[in-house]
């Protein structure tokens, strides 16, 4: 009978092990959106499947009907996939013939790490703040620090992970002194530039299509005018005249009045199911 420490041990050694086989294989989730019998729109993660050897369009979309055949569900009754915009996953909507929904979350994303990027001085800036924060992860340079609050990575598939990353920055103003003080009021003023589309982000995603048409209608304005305000924020910087108002506080939930700006302006737009009513029948139409 083997002792409890053995025990732990084998289970820790077997969770690395397996953790080291799952990052060998790709997996894919399907996730269907219904209409139930209370009428009501229903998210169900459906299946967790292993993908084929290969990842090109044809193979995903076979691997997708082969999926939905378990349950006798035609790809014919789909009327459309969300994805993230990779080629493959166009590929499959079109082998298949269904309407592709680009991920909102997925293009604001996008938005932001491209104009940010078109930027020297702010991609220098950020690249800056990342190798930073790698150093501080490192045990022998955390030990010196000791900062209060944990300092946070971006990642570049991860929404508002840039936000967060400044977020946390700003928060350790006062005890990480390796920025200096004009370097941290631009930090606050790209924040604060950033924020609208951290607030669309979240709410985008635990939304459905009917709710992401008043977001893009909001947030239409941000995108067209984001180059231009770097800009500007830049032609300030070298003038020194900044000025931002930027909440860097800890919590993470959204205002109720942000919130509830939203659901008005959703609840007083009647065009908002004419358009996806719309978009319904061009889908089946299509089809037929």
């Amino acid at each position: 009978m083997p002792r409890r420490r053995t025990i732990v041990e084998n289970i820790n050694e077997m969770h690395i092990y397996h953790m080291d086989q799952l990052k060998q294989k790709i997996e894919a989730v399907i996730t269907l959106s219904c209409i139930n019998e209370d009428d009501e729109v229903e998210n169900i993660i459906y299946e967790v499947y292993e993908v084929s050897t290969s990842t090109k369009g044809k193979n995903l979309a076979d691997d997708l009907v082969s999926s939905l055949s378990k349950i006798n569900l035609s790809i014919d009754e789909i009327t459309a996939i969300t994805t993230d915009g990779a080629s493959n996953i166009r590929s499959l909507c079109e082998q298949l013939e269904c309407y592709n929904i680009h991920c909102l979350s997925h293009i604001l994303n996008l938005i932001l790490k491209t104009s940010v990027e078109k930027q020297k001085i702010l991609k220098e800036l950020i690249g800056c703040i990342r190798n930073s924060v790698i150093k501080c992860k490192r045990p022998k340079k955390a030990s010196v620090l000791k900062l209060k609050r944990k300092l946070k990575m971006d990642c570049k598939t991860r929404w508002n992970s840039l936000n967060e990353m400044l977020r946390s920055l700003v928060r350790n103003e006062n005890d990480f002194k390796e920025f200096t003080t004009t370097e941290y009021i631009l930090i606050k003023a790209i924040l604060e530039i950033l924020q609208p589309f951290g607030k669309y982000t979240l709410i985008s995603n635990t939304s459905n299509i009917l709710q992401h048409i008043p977001i893009l209608l909001k947030v239409r304005d941000e995108i067209k005018s984001i180059n231009t305000k770097f800009d500007n924020l830049l032609s300030n910087n070298e003038n020194k005249n900044i000025n931002h108002n930027v909440d860097v506080s800890e919590d993470e939930e959204e205002s109720e009045d942000f919130l509830s700006e939203v659901e008005d302006f959703s609840e007083n737009s009647e065009n908002i199911l004419i358009m996806t009513m719309s978009m319904y029948q061009m889908n089946m139409n299509k089809k037929l």
